[in-house]
């Protein structure tokens, strides 16, 4: 029974894992906001993109770093593996930045789409220091930057989303302590921190839109 337990929560924590955070993001505001219906027939566009420099590219990257030995596992259990790859994932997610900004889309989606660099430089700075929860900070992430397009973008509360995203977080917590990779602070601040900036992001890109349409 514990094994099943462990390799269930094991599976969850790669479902979820942070890389896979930024497109679960683009997925979530093509299904809960008019951007399908603005973009008509680009889903790959955007899709593919994301899913390719923010988690292709830094996943490869991590595991040729395991080959050349400069990290001791995939999971990146010990804190100073997390410097490189935290660096190979900062500057894949602003070339993605880069390119969406090339292609002229609203101001607020590269918020949205710079918010896991933002929050991945937090967690590296703060990584030289204590070890915080990347999977937190991922799902917080996601969760922000949901809560900032619903709330200021499309000015709607699907408080049925937001319900599931929350037990979803939650559950990923639960995971993370069951799995002992993290404690319960690292848990609550990851989350807590990468809410924050994700919202903060998304939210500066509207304001940034707004005053440029002055």
């Amino acid at each position: 029974m514990w094994r099943i337990s462990t390799n269930l929560a094991k599976i969850y924590s790669f479902i979820f894992q942070p890389l896979l955070m930024p497109f679960y993001s683009l997925v979530l505001l093509f299904i809960y906001t008019n951007f399908f219906n603005l973009y008509v027939g680009q889903t790959l566009r955007f899709l593919l993109p994301v899913l390719v420099f923010t988690f292709f590219i830094p996943s490869l990257f991590t595991v040729v770093l395991l080959k050349m030995r400069y990290v001791r596992d995939l999971a990146l259990s010990d804190r100073v593996d997390r410097i490189m790859p935290y660096m190979i994932f900062i500057v894949s997610n602003l070339s993605l930045t880069y390119f969406f900004y090339q292609s002229h889309v609203l101001l607020w989606f590269i918020g949205l789409v710079i918010a896991p660099a933002v929050i991945a430089l937090a967690g590296l700075i703060i990584n030289f220091f204590w070890k915080i929860s990347a999977h937190m900070l991922g799902i917080g992430g996601l969760l922000g930057g949901v809560l900032s397009v619903c709330f200021h973008v499309k000015a709607t509360s699907p408080v049925f989303l937001f319900a599931i995203l929350f037990i979803l977080a939650g559950l990923l917590g639960v995971c993370r302590l069951y799995l002992r990779a993290s404690t319960a602070a690292q848990v609550y601040v990851g989350f807590l921190v990468g809410l924050v900036l994700a919202y903060g992001s998304v939210y500066g890109g509207l304001r940034l839109m707004f005053s440029f349409l002055r």
